[in-house]
């Protein structure tokens, strides 16, 4: 996992100007218990939650009250044994983000089309329907492999 200052809103990390940020809670779920907790540290490595049993999992940001979230604070994510699947959350200031939510009589900047229009063409912006297509996989072959198994 990987926490960092969306500065542009994006939903993407640029390498310019959006910087790692620390002192953010990941919480790491399965079935709806917490298997764990980990508290950034800014250092811009991502952290791996290891040893992890092939499942499907929820993986939360919850910031700290002077940062919001850019896009979902929760994904769901399939693992398979050997497997690495990157999750980024990208933050605001509360501040900039209450800024960015509209400027004056409702109009809307060309800046904020913009990035409104990269995000709903990027592939970040369907990467939740990803994550659910391959646990859907991962289910129906877990589900074929005991059909087999105790037909045996």
């Amino acid at each position: 996992v990987q926490v960092y200052e969306d500065a542009n809103g994006d939903g993407t990390r640029s390498d310019v100007g959006e910087n790692p940020i620390a002192d953010q809670a990941i919480t790491l779920r399965r079935g709806g218990s917490t298997i764990s907790t980990y508290i950034t540290d800014g250092s811009g490595d991502l952290y791996c939650f290891e040893s992890l049993e092939a499942d499907t999992y929820q993986v939360q940001i919850d910031p700290t009250a002077d940062y919001v979230v850019v896009g979902d604070n929760r994904w769901a994510v399939a693992m398979a044994e050997g497997v690495m699947i990157p999750v980024s959350f990208g933050l605001q200031s509360a501040g900039d983000a209450v800024a960015a939510a509209g400027t004056p009589d409702g109009a809307e900047s060309p800046e904020s089309d913009a990035a409104a229009e990269s995000t709903e063409s990027g592939i970040a912006s369907n990467m939740g329907l990803v994550v659910l297509g391959i646990a859907g996989v991962l289910i129906l072959v877990a589900g074929a492999g005991v059909y087999l198994l105790r037909r045996g």
